[in-house]
């Protein structure tokens, strides 16, 4: 069974609804810890270059999986 990332953004929800300052402010560190990620394939060996885009690839999705959230009482399209 594959994961669905609307799950997350179900979890998500309640959390941005019940303390949208927390929840805003958890998304300004997790964006700037996404830059240094992102930041840190150009300053990679070349050896570890691949590894460090892989990163940076992870942590742009979680950081748009975290912030694009859906109303889940709204029909999918």
């Amino acid at each position: 069974m594959a994961f669905d990332p609307r799950t997350l953004s179900d979890c998500m929800l309640p959390m941005k609804n019940a303390d949208s300052r927390a929840y805003d402010r958890f998304v300004r560190v997790l964006d700037a810890y996404v830059h240094e990620l992102t930041m840190a394939v150009t300053l990679a060996p070349a050896a570890d270059v691949l590894n460090a885009q892989g990163r940076a690839q992870q942590g742009i999705k979680f950081l748009q999986l975290v912030t694009e959230l859906r109303d889940p009482n709204r029909p999918s399209a």
